[in-house]
C-alpha cells in the first residue's frame, strides 16, 4: 500500500501544512510520501506526475480555491487508473458529504480535523480488516450506499510530530511562506465562517512553537503567517510570543497574525509601540461591517469604538502594518449602508482594505439561512453573492469594480502620495466615491484591467480629465513622482513635463548646472549627470504646497535617494 498525499496551492510561495502533518503523523507506520504543485500547472502534467509515483491511494486536501482543481485531477485519475484509491480531506469536503461522493469518483472522506481518523484508516486497510463503520470522521462507500460515521474526541496535540522539520523543505525555506500553527478552533460564532463551527479552543506547546521557529528561522524562512483565527484570544500567550519574536527574530523576518482589535489589550499595543522594529510584524484585522444589525444578524460580536481606537493607537506607533478587511454582501447590508462602512474603515488609512464578498461555505450557518434573505449566489466554488433582498445584481457589480481600483491604486502602493492627494483634495471623506467612479470609468473605457504602471498612471490622469476635475498639473506631478519613486531603474517616459518651458535634455543639464552651482544638492557632478531623473513639479511631492520645483530622483546602482528643491531658491 503506497499512500500519497497531494497538496494544491494557489501560488508557489505557499506551503501545504496539512499534508505535512499526516506525512510525519504516518511515515512510521506506511510508505507514505507527499507532493505539491499550483493551480497554475497543466492538468495533465500533474495527472502523469501522481501516476508515476505508483500509489495505491492518494489523498487531497481540500479548499474553495482549489476544489474545481482537484475535481478534475480526481476525475483524470479514476479514467486512468480505475483501480486507485481516492480519498478527500480539508474544509470544503467537510459538509455537505453526500454531494462529494454523488459528484465525484472518490472512495473516502474524512472530515474535520483529519490525522486520527486519517491512521485508523490506513491501519484498518493495511491490516485487511477494513472495519469502516468503526472510524470516526469517515465517509465512504458501500456498494450504492454511502456511510458517514459520527465523530469523537480530536487529536492530542502532543502526539502530533513537528510537520516543520522536513529536509526536502529546507532549500525552499526562504522563498515559501511559513504556516504556523499554535492553537486551532475559534471562540466566536460569525455565522458566515468555517471556523465558527468549532468553538473549542485548544492550544499547542508554545515552548515547543518557538523551538519550531527557531529552527526554521535558522534554515533561512523568512515569512511566517500564524494560522490562529484570534491569535490574542490570551493575553498570556500573545504577550509572550511577541516578546519572543521581537527579542528572537533574524533580520528580514516578519510575522503576520489574526487578531480581534476591540480586545486587544493596551498592554500588548503598548508594548509592540515601544519595542517592535518596524515591518517586523503585520495585523489582519477583520471588521467585515460597522453595520450593527448586519453585525447582530451574522452573530458577530465587536465593539467599534474600541476596535477603532486601538486601530488608532497602533497606527500612532507606526511600528506594525495593518491590514484591515470588509465584506460586501452580508445580511440587511444595503448599497448605501455598505457605502458607509467602507468609508468608516477606509477613513482609518489602513496599510491595506481587503475588500472580500460573501461567499456561501457550506456547512455555514448563513447558507443554511439564505433563504432568509433570498440570497442568490454562484453553485460553483467560491460560492460568492450575487444578490440578496438588500443588494442588487448590479450594486454588487459596481462594488467589484470599486474593488478592482482599491487592489491597483491603494493596496498596490504604487501611488502613495497621488492618491492621499486626491482625498485630501477631492474626495474627502469619500473615498468609496473615489474608487467606484473611477472603476466605471475604467469599465467603460478599457477592455482590461493588468496594465504596466505606466498605463495605470495615464489612466488616472485620463479619467481626471474626462471628469474636468481641477489641479490637474497638479495632479500629473504626483502620478510622475510616484511612478519614478517605485521603479528601481530609470523607467520609460510617457509624460512631458508639468510646466512645459522646461522640457529638453538641455535644460535637465542647465538645471543641473545650477543646483551644483548654488550647492542645493549633495551629489557629485558625474552621478547627476549620468544617473539623475529631472523634472519639474508643479507642487511639492511632501506637502503638497503649490508652486514650481526640481525634482530629482537618482538610479545609481548604489544610490537611488531623491531630492526636492524649491526653484525659488535658484534666485532667477
Amino acid at each position: 500500500m503506497n499512500l500519497l498525499f497531494v497538496g494544491i496551492n494557489s501560488k508557489f510561495i505557499h506551503t501545504n501544512l496539512a499534508i505535512r502533518y499526516l506525512y510525519t503523523y504516518l511515515k512510521e507506520d506506511f510508505k507514505v510520501d507527499f507532493t505539491e504543485f499550483t493551480i497554475k500547472d497543466q492538468q495533465e502534467d500533474v495527472t502523469s506526475h501522481i501516476l508515476d509515483l505508483n500509489p495505491t491511494h492518494v489523498g487531497f486536501s481540500c479548499y474553495i480555491w482549489n476544489i474545481q482543481y482537484i475535481s478534475s485531477i480526481v476525475k483524470q485519475l479514476k479514467r486512468k487508473d480505475p483501480a486507485l484509491k481516492i480519498l478527500l480531506g480539508g474544509p470544503e469536503v467537510s459538509y455537505d458529504t453526500g454531494h462529494w461522493f454523488n459528484t465525484l469518483p472518490i472512495d473516502y472522506l474524512i472530515y474535520g480535523e483529519g490525522e486520527l481518523a486519517t491512521k485508523r484508516l490506513f491501519s484498518s486497510l493495511k491490516n485487511g480488516y477494513p472495519a469502516l463503520d468503526e472510524i470516526p470522521q469517515l465517509a465512504y462507500r458501500n456498494g450504492q450506499e454511502i456511510h458517514i460515521n459520527p465523530c469523537e474526541e480530536a487529536v492530542d496535540f502532543q502526539a502530533l510530530p513537528t510537520p516543520y522539520r522536513l529536509r526536502r523543505d529546507f532549500k525552499q525555506l526562504k522563498n515559501r511562506i511559513q504556516y504556523i500553527e499554535t492553537s486551532r478552533g475559534c471562540p466566536f460564532k460569525c455565522s458566515y465562517c468555517m471556523a465558527s463551527l468549532e468553538n473549542n479552543v485548544r492550544h499547542f506547546d508554545h515552548e515547543k512553537v518557538k523551538e519550531e521557529i527557531r529552527f526554521l528561522m535558522e534554515h533561512g524562512a523568512k515569512v511566517f503567517k500564524f494560522l490562529d483565527r484570534t491569535f490574542n484570544i490570551r493575553l498570556d500567550y500573545a504577550l509572550d510570543m511577541f516578546k519572543f519574536i521581537i527579542e528572537e527574530h533574524h533580520p528580514g523576518t516578519q510575522f503576520q497574525f489574526e487578531i480581534t482589535a476591540d480586545i486587544l489589550d493596551p498592554q500588548i499595543i503598548d508594548y509592540l509601540n515601544k519595542y517592535a522594529p518596524k515591518n517586523l510584524i503585520r495585523f489582519e484585522i477583520g471588521i467585515q461591517s460597522t453595520n450593527e444589525l448586519t453585525n447582530r444578524l451574522i452573530l458577530r460580536k465587536q465593539n467599534l469604538e474600541i476596535l477603532t481606537n486601538n486601530i488608532i493607537k497602533i497606527q500612532k506607533g507606526g511600528k506594525i502594518d495593518l491590514h484591515l478587511d470588509l465584506i460586501a454582501g452580508l445580511p440587511k447590508e444595503t448599497y448605501d449602508s455598505f457605502i458607509k462602512t467602507f468609508n468608516d474603515v477606509f477613513y482609518l488609512k489602513p496599510h491595506e482594505l481587503q475588500l472580500g464578498f460573501l461567499k456561501m461555505l457550506r456547512g455555514t450557518k448563513i447558507r443554511k439561512e439564505a433563504n432568509l434573505y433570498n440570497y442568490v449566489y454562484d453553485e460553483n466554488p467560491p460560492y460568492e453573492i450575487i444578490k440578496h433582498d438588500d443588494i442588487s445584481e448590479r450594486e454588487i457589480h459596481d462594488i467589484h469594480l470599486a474593488e478592482e481600483m482599491l487592489e491597483k491604486y491603494w493596496n498596490s502602493h504604487r501611488f502613495d502620495r497621488t492618491m492621499n492627494y486626491i482625498f485630501d483634495t477631492h474626495f474627502h471623506e469619500a473615498y468609496y466615491q473615489f474608487f467606484e467612479q473611477f472603476g466605471k470609468f475604467y469599465d467603460e473605457h478599457y477592455e482590461q484591467i493588468n496594465h504596466q504602471l505606466y498605463e495605470l498612471c495615464t489612466r488616472l490622469l485620463g479619467f481626471w480629465k474626462h471628469y474636468g476635475y481641477h489641479n490637474e498639473g497638479e495632479l500629473k506631478s504626483l502620478i510622475i513622482v510616484d511612478y519614478l519613486t517605485y521603479h528601481k531603474t530609470r523607467p520609460k517616459k510617457w509624460y512631458d513635463n508639468t510646466i512645459t518651458q522646461f522640457d529638453s535634455k538641455q535644460s535637465k543639464n542647465k538645471l543641473i548646472r545650477l543646483l551644483l552651482n548654488h550647492n542645493l544638492i549633495d551629489v557629485d557632478a558625474n552621478t547627476l549627470y549620468k544617473y539623475a531623473q529631472v523634472e519639474i513639479l508643479s507642487i511639492h511631492p511632501n506637502t503638497y504646497v503649490e508652486g514650481t520645483y526640481i525634482y530629482v530622483k537618482l538610479y545609481h546602482p548604489h544610490n537611488r535617494n531623491h531630492f526636492i528643491i524649491d526653484y525659488q531658491k535658484l534666485n532667477l
